[in-house]
């Protein structure tokens, strides 16, 4: 999980400018294991898979850091 993790920091960072804190990055990679048992994403292919990752965006768009500007 070592590239997912590296990703959803890049995600982090380019959708709300930080990094995510080590619950969130916990919280995501726990997210993308489930994302892959319900599509059936064997483990190796997790880092490269298109639908994992669009799900995960989706998810980062849904918090209220993102969705709300101070």
């Amino acid at each position: 999980m070592a590239d997912s993790g590296e990703k959803i920091t890049g995600m982090f960072e380019t959708a709300l400018n930080r990094p995510p804190s080590d619950s969130e990055r916990v919280r995501f990679e726990q997210g993308l294991r489930q994302l892959a048992e319900l599509h059936q994403v064997p483990v190796e292919e997790m880092p490269h898979s298109p639908v994992l990752w669009k799900e995960t965006a989706h998810a980062m768009f849904n918090l209220s850091e993102f969705l709300y500007i101070p």
